[in-house]
């Protein structure tokens, strides 16, 4: 079992995890894969817990102290805090992660036909890189 320790942007990651998730390999790989999601989806979710953090800290609260949301999910902000967020939010995104990844990984990844969303592309090129 080869296995290569990768760092990567935790801005890549949920196009990391969307891609790998679309990929069907055959059984031995898709345990690799599968092996790997996991961690992947780890790291994700802490992605996703980070970013809500970085909302919630600085979003506008009613006055029982409970967020202030537009349509019942999306966050309110002060103009002047906006800054302040898409701020924490590159600090953030730019961190990197250290993964454990199997070489194989690549080619499930490049072996699958793919359908991106607008911008996943480079996100894509960029991880391929990393692999």
């Amino acid at each position: 079992l080869i296995i290569n320790t990768m760092k990567i942007a935790k801005k890549y990651l949920e196009v990391f995890h969307s891609t790998l998730s679309e990929t069907s390999p055959k059984l031995a790989e898709a345990r690799i894969r599968d092996a790997f999601l996991k961690d992947l989806l780890e790291a994700t979710n802490t992605l996703i817990k980070d970013r809500q953090k970085i909302y919630e800290n600085f979003c506008l609260k009613n006055e029982d102290g409970t967020n202030d949301l537009e349509d019942g999910n999306r966050f309110k902000f002060k103009a002047e805090d906006i800054v302040k967020v898409n701020d924490e939010l590159v600090t953030l995104y730019n961190e990197e992660v250290e993964l454990n990844i199997n070489p194989k990984i690549k080619d499930i990844l490049k072996e699958t036909e793919h359908k991106f969303k607008t911008g996943e592309v480079d996100a894509y090129d960029e991880i391929i890189k990393l692999l």
